[in-house]
């Protein structure tokens, strides 16, 4: 007999009279819970010194309940508490101390017999369950678990080119560091919050990290990953203790932090976080003052840069006044680099740890597109896993894989982890058609399978193709990116916008039916808590902006005033990405790039160059690249003089901040395997060049490389690996060598100590010298012939 088929049992009495009370499932379990726990006769005096000291919000028990229970205050009702106060009955009666004794003892019984925890835990996990790929509008959206690629982060805390404050316990090198291997770095996170869990000192840098990225390589979705990692209690997975996750959006409550200042953070928990997760969610009134003071949390804080800017030093003070009162709980915040770091001195918000998520690479890439396609084949199949399903996924995969490895331009967006969804989306809608080759028509071919193919494709009846719906979001973005650059609008303006753009383009639709579908089929906005709107990446805002400069400016046969827009803001660097995708955008672009020029913006004008695939004035591009000569000259005029004074240490300081610059990642402050790899190698060779000159041949990468090779050139940690870190001083006697106590001098140094390996932490050998990144420095030299 299975269990649908066996009959059902007679319930008690007191069974009918709770199941009829006409209370919430869960409240009824409750009930059944405290009667068995009471009738059992497990201490009945003191439950009922409990009830009465304590003030909770009834709840019926049954008529046998109540009966047994109303000695002292006809008490029927549940350890359901949302407050717990103490009764002026209960204080006069058995004294403070006794009343907040047995106020303790009812907190901790409600807990018990609730599982407070674990209703909350439930709701956070299916707020973050699922993978919210912004600005994507998937056939099927995939559960976050299955397809969640691990990022891969590195840990920096210093400017380029100078010696770091050494953090506490950075003894173990695996704890940090750029100089891992790949599925290293992925499991980094979860090695930083094990660190931060068992760290005694309550000022561990561990528990105040700040994750940096760009926009759309996935600081938003690693949080939500953390979370639901948590929430469903899978943490055992990575060796860490279980916490409780509490998910905050700080550009959803950033203007309720700005306009309440004393607001507390448990009570930004209490009052708007809980609700958030659902209005039925009942929690003790310090849940989470108690849960935070006892290091039980992990905050997360996502969004840093994604409050606006003229409140932004507001919500840092608050965030800086709410983490001194938690010491012992864990916080994550993630946040653009320039937004980060752009603070105010007075009010800046510094976590102790700054943590870079990098590119997709190509493993990563491999993983996450083989997971989506087995994902969405498994359930265009109605959820059917076999093998010829996932042999089709694997085909699918590969062909879209093999496109992305022929096409250097889309490899290039490939490492973002956004615009590779955009890519696998696009892909799988349109298998025969090939990819876009630049990023800009990556963003129109998005724009028109949102707006126009797959609403046609299903036979939606949509105010989407009645209109030109990109038409009206192109004024939409342009208007947002020149007012202040808002990332939201609420509903009335945007009703208001939305109206207005009609009536420009002659079009007989309802303003409020547009706004729905553009939301609801779309995608392309969304709807955001207490009725706002943002596009659903920073980037469509760039892209839709940009096209209406680029539309309004080709009507406008005689007057340019809409490209003056670009022109009066290319020294503007949030307008950067703008600018670039402008630029693209243009038949010709050589007057732009000239006026870039003309303000010294040479950077500035070498991304655009590379950025369009149109012809560009010849006498534009000799330009460019006399100026990069000079730029390059200049660059190494500091390494150069402090070489030619020996001044060997500092040398060794501006090779790094050198070697950053070359590369371009000097606000990221270190660089990694693929830096490497396409390192420049002029600039390599001049820089080597300089060091053996000046050290008559005692120092440089050459002289390193030369070693390394006569030790078999290692391609591991292995013997030969510290034979040869051994050759050039930075290994003796079982030990690593600190930087400090390198000699640096030709004249007692060995063969090959000085430059030190680039742009990576100096705490110890055992930190930055790594046989993960070694091979491809000097792979590097070998193909450029050093």
């Amino acid at each position: 007999m299975t269990e649908e088929q066996k009959p059902s049992e007679p319930k008690s009495e007191e069974q009918d009279s709770i199941v009829s009370s006409g209370l919430l499932p869960w409240k009824v379990e409750l009930g059944k819970v405290l009667w068995k726990w009471i009738v059992g006769g497990a201490s009945l005096g003191s439950l009922v010194t409990i009830l009465n000291t304590t003030e909770l919000p009834k709840l019926a028990l049954g008529a046998a309940a109540g009966g047994a229970l109303t000695g002292g205050g006809a008490i029927a009702t549940a350890l359901l508490a949302p407050t717990l106060k103490k009764t002026k009955q209960g204080a006069d009666r058995v004294g403070e101390g006794i009343a907040g004794l047995a106020e303790e003892k009812a907190q901790g019984l409600a807990d018990k017999v609730l599982g407070v925890d674990d209703r909350y835990l439930e709701l956070q996990k299916e707020d973050c369950q699922a993978s919210l790929c912004d600005g994507i509008n998937q056939l099927f959206t995939p559960l976050l678990e299955e397809i969640f690629v691990p990022l891969s982060m590195t840990f920096t805390d210093r400017s380029p080119g100078w010696e770091p404050k050494v953090p506490e316990a950075l003894e173990e090198p695996d704890l940090f560091m750029p100089l891992m291997s790949s599925k290293q770095k992925e499991a980094q996170i979860w090695k930083w919050l094990k660190r931060a869990e068992t760290d005694s000192n309550q000022g561990s840098s561990f528990r105040r990290m700040a994750i940096l990225a760009w926009g759309g390589y996935g600081k938003t979705t690693l949080l939500r990953h953390i979370a639901y990692i948590y929430s469903s209690k899978q943490h055992r997975r990575y060796d860490v203790n279980a916490k409780v996750p509490i998910f905050l959006s700080l550009k959803t409550y950033g203007k309720t932090i700005a306009a309440t200042p004393t607001l507390t953070l448990s009570e930004m928990v209490m009052k708007y976080h809980l609700p958030y997760l659902s209005r039925d969610l009942l929690l003790p009134e310090n849940w989470a003052t108690s849960k935070l003071k006892a290091g039980e949390v992990v905050l997360l804080l996502d969004g840093f840069d994604e409050v606006k800017e003229e409140i932004r030093p507001q919500v840092a003070q608050w965030l800086k006044r709410e983490l001194r009162e938690y010491p012992k709980s864990i916080a994550i915040l993630t946040s653009r680099p320039k937004a980060y770091d752009d603070q105010p001195i007075a009010t800046k918000l510094e976590m102790r740890m700054r943590i870079w998520v990098e590119p997709f690479n190509v493993p990563q890439q491999e993983a996450f597109i083989q997971r989506w396609y087995e994902y969405q084949e498994v359930y265009t199949n109605n959820g059917r896993s076999t093998s010829d399903v996932k042999r089709r996924a694997t085909e699918k995969a590969d062909k879209l894989l093999g496109q992305i490895r022929e096409r250097p331009e889309i490899e290039a967006l490939a490492k973002i982890p956004l615009l590779l969804n955009m890519i696998a989306t696009f892909h799988r809608l349109s298998p025969k058609v090939e990819l876009p080759k630049r990023k800009v028509d990556l963003y129109q071919a998005i724009c028109k399978l949102q707006l126009v193919d797959r609403p046609g494709a299903k036979e939606l009846e949509t105010l989407l193709t009645e209109t030109n719906a990109q038409a009206i979001l192109q004024k939409l973005a342009l208007d947002m990116v020149l007012n202040d650059r808002e990332k939201t609008v609420t509903h009335d303006i945007l009703h208001d916008r939305l109206s207005q753009y009609l009536q420009q383009e002659n079009e007989r639709v309802n303003a409020e039916e547009l706004l729905e579908e553009i939301v609801r089929v779309s995608e392309l906005l969304v709807e955001k808590e207490l009725q706002e709107y943002e596009f659903a990446h920073w980037s469509f805002q760039e892209y839709l902006a940009a096209k209406e400069i680029f539309d309004r400016a080709a009507k406008a046969t005689f007057d340019r005033k809409d490209e003056k827009l670009v022109r009066d803001r290319l020294s503007v660097p949030e307008w950067k990405p703008l600018i670039l995708m402008y630029t693209s955008l243009l038949k010709n672009p050589s007057a732009l790039i000239r006026s870039m020029l003309d303000q010294n913006l040479t950077d500035l004008a070498r991304a655009a160059l590379q950025e369009t695939t149109k012809k560009v004035d010849p006498a534009i591009e000799q330009e460019l690249e006399r100026l990069s000569t000079q730029v390059m000259s200049s660059t190494y005029d500091t390494l150069a003089a402090l070489l030619k004074a020996e001044k060997w240490q500092e040398a060794d300081k501006e090779t790094d901040k050198v070697m950053l610059e070359v590369a371009g990642q000097t606000e990221r402050g270190y660089l990694n395997e693929e830096d490497l790899r396409k390192f420049p190698c002029e600039d390599l060779l001049t820089i080597d060049r300089l060091w053996v000159e000046a050290s008559n041949g005692h120092f440089g990468f050459s002289v390193q490389k030369k070693i390394w090779e006569e030790c078999g050139s290692p391609m591991e940690d292995n013997n030969d690996y510290k034979k040869f870190m051994g050759k050039v001083g930075w290994y003796l006697e079982s030990n690593f060598v600190s930087y400090s106590d390198l000699k640096f001098s030709p004249s007692h140094s060995l063969a090959g100590e000085l430059p030190i390996t680039i742009s990576f932490s100096r705490y110890s050998f055992e930190s930055f010298i790594s046989f993960h990144h070694l091979p491809y420095l000097f792979s590097r030299a070998k193909t450029c012939r050093l």
